[in-house]
Parts: C-alpha cells; structure tokens; sequence
C-alpha cells in the first residue's frame, strides 16, 4: 500500500551543472538534493519499465544521498531490520534516533517529530541532518515491511520549502506510490493509523552523514 497522498503532485527536479575557472562548482545542499530525487526517480521509472522489482530500502536511501552504485534493482524487497541497518550504515549514514508512531497522533505531533520540536530529540548529534525513513512493519502477511523517505524542507529549495510550510506537508519517495510527490502531515498520521489498524507499527528514523 502507498502513501494516501493529498496532493498528487509528482516533484519534479532538474540540476545543471555550474562551471568556475574550469571546474565544476561544488553542489550546494539543494541542489544535491535535487539531483539525489532526480536520479532515484529515474530508476525508479526504469525499474517499472523494465517490469522488475525495485528495493524500496535501496531507493528511498538513494533519495537521500545514497550512491547509484550500491543499488540492486533486483534484489527481493527487503526491509528487515538487518538489512536495513545494514544499508544505512553501507550508504554512510548513521541512525541518530527512531520513533514509534503510535496511533490517533495528529498531523502536528508528526511535524513536531520531524523538525524536532519535541524536548527529548533537542540533543547534540554528530554528523549532518540527511532525512528520515518511515518503516511500516508487519509479522505476518504477504509483504512484511516498507520504507519510504522522507526529505528535510530545510533541504529543499526556498519556494518549495515555503509552499511545504504553509500546506505542512513533505516531500517524500515513495516506491508504492508516484515515487517522489508531495504529503501532509495529516495524510501522514493517517497512513500510520492505516498501518497500525492493519496490524502493523510504523516508526520515523532520522539519519545524518
């Protein structure tokens, strides 16, 4: 099951490059951020054409800065917690907290989560904010679990980031729905209720490189 999205918009993002005195520029945080979704959407859209199964770990990781080249379109979808742990820390990032979401939160108690508004996340942390994972998670069942990414607004560039603000809403890449596109924190909440009516948990992961 995808995310229910209110707004399905697809986010689209293009990156050029900038040359000084022959070289070419280091990327700035958006516009990494740009090219990282543009080029898991792209494999995203391959994998669907070429009819094979894509990893949701491997893409929502590429999403978020992981390299192309540790990505196994083939590989079965497998979000266990070894495997997971084992991508995360494969890719460079580290797991500095994660959360259970637990069911009826409200839209606010999530965005709380996520800019970490809440007094138990304001600690000191190594590393750069990278994103989040959202990880449903199931015992029993046809697929046991799914991840999805979750991008800072911080992260994005400054209209986009406005206009996410005001809707309060992310952006987020998702293998079972458009890939990248647009969700409140409302339809957020109500996917973990959804997970967690279905006899799953959902947890919120913050990762930094």
């Amino acid at each position: 099951m995808g995310l229910e999205k209110k707004n399905r918009v697809v986010v689209v993002f293009s990156q050029k490059k900038k040359l000084e005195n022959g070289k070419i520029r280091p990327m700035k945080i958006e516009s990494r951020v740009r090219h990282n979704i543009r080029s898991a959407q792209l494999l995203y859209e391959q994998a669907l054409d070429a009819n094979v199964d894509h990893g949701c770990v491997d893409l929502s990781l590429h999403s978020l800065g992981a390299s192309p080249h540790l990505i196994d379109l083939t590989s079965p979808i497998d979000s266990s917690a070894q495997r997971l742990l084992e991508l995360v820390c494969r890719n460079g990032f580290t797991p500095s907290w994660m959360i259970g979401i637990g069911p009826r939160l409200c839209g606010e108690q999530i965005e709380e989560i996520l800019e970490s508004k809440r007094s138990d996340l304001q600690v000191p942390l190594k590393g750069k904010l990278a994103g989040f994972l959202g990880i449903e998670h199931y015992e029993a069942g046809p697929i046991s679990s799914h991840v999805f990414s979750i991008i800072p607004r911080q992260h994005l560039p400054r209209d986009l980031r406005r206009q996410l603000t005001r809707q309060k809403a992310y952006a987020v890449f998702d293998t079972n729905g458009l890939g990248a596109s647009i969700i409140t924190t409302d339809d957020l909440a109500r996917y973990a209720d959804n997970v967690i009516e279905r006899g799953g948990t959902f947890d919120i992961v913050q990762l930094r490189k």
